[in-house]
């Protein structure tokens, strides 16, 4: 914790500031069975956990995504076999417009590896959602019967994942069943890939097609990183003007103290622009966003305090 007083006492305008800050580093030291590395499955939210000596708590360990195939000419082919790279066990021949992940461990499939007896598959470690640090930033200015606070928070650096448009997408995206019966929400601020932006030979698209007829291989759960974000933010969450009338003007209306104030809640977000989710604060310990559709509402209050 700082606190500073930012000019001098015998300033008629006086500004305090206090910050606090908290820095958080965990590395695993040991495990059970020799320091054996496993793997934590969370159906719940559909992203692996590696617990694996060396490595922070509730590392994430995901298939890791890479862009979109934007054209035929850029898709990959199994050296072994001659045919081209594959997903979901070899059911689906990558086509334009399908995601780019990474064939980590060679095969020509790009899968979690579950069904096929290899433990870990294409999943890599890919984000730690342990924040750096996080703090808080309060100033406080006063100038005669007059006090202006304005409270902040802020998380610098940590790997989150974006279910607020996981779901979204997921919600329609490679499924004709899907698109017909869920709500389609808005994702024209999305690039996502159609044959139309192919065209241009240098188009790249940051997200795959989201056609009902592309197919379901799950690509858009979050087993993979797509829809991993910088979960830095930083959020002035409160400011309070107060006003405390004069001891005369109290005298005359025969009461001990009268204060007037205006409040603001939820005043300003700062965050990466890839992160679309509502509110940043609204994320558990995992990463994982836990908030609804839409953000905390900004709130504005005027009350006027009178202690008898």
């Amino acid at each position: 914790t700082l606190n500073t007083h930012n000019l001098s006492p015998k300033s008629r305008i006086q500004w305090n500031s206090q910050l606090v800050l908290t820095f958080q580093k965990n590395r695993i030291a040991k495990l059970p069975n020799n320091n054996r590395t496993f793997v934590y499955d969370d159906y719940s939210s559909g992203i692996s956990r590696l617990y694996q000596v060396g490595q922070p708590e509730y590392e994430m360990f995901q298939i890791h995504y890479e862009g979109v195939y934007n054209r035929q000419s850029e898709i990959p082919f199994n050296p072994l076999t001659g045919n081209v790279l594959t997903y979901y066990k070899g059911y689906n021949p990558i086509l334009p417009g399908y995601p780019k992940w990474l064939d980590a461990n060679g095969d020509g499939d790009v899968w979690v590896g579950e069904d096929n007896g290899d433990q870990y598959g294409d999943r890599i470690p890919t984000g730690d959602p342990n924040p750096k640090f996080v703090g808080g930033f309060t100033n406080d200015i006063s100038y005669k019967n007059f006090t202006l606070t304005v409270s902040s928070i802020f998380t610098f650096k940590r790997t989150v994942v974006n279910t607020f448009l996981q779901q979204q997408i997921n919600a329609i995206g490679g499924s004709l069943t899907n698109f017909a019966t869920n709500r389609l929400p808005d994702l024209s601020h999305i690039d996502y890939w159609t044959p139309e932006k192919a065209q241009d030979p240098n188009y790249k698209a940051s997200y795959p097609s989201i056609s009902p007829y592309m197919g379901s291989f799950y690509q858009f759960s979050s087993w993979n990183d797509m829809f991993n974000v910088d979960g830095s933010y930083f959020k002035v969450k409160q400011i309070v003007l107060n006003y405390v009338f004069p001891t005369k003007f109290s005298d005359r209306l025969k009461v001990k103290h009268i204060n007037a104030y205006a409040m603001m809640y939820n005043v300003l977000i700062l965050k990466n622009k890839k992160n679309t989710m509502p509110d940043p604060e609204l994320v558990d310990q995992l990463g994982v966003y836990t908030g609804g559709n839409y953000p905390q509402a900004k709130t504005y209050t005027i009350g006027l305090n009178i202690e008898f």
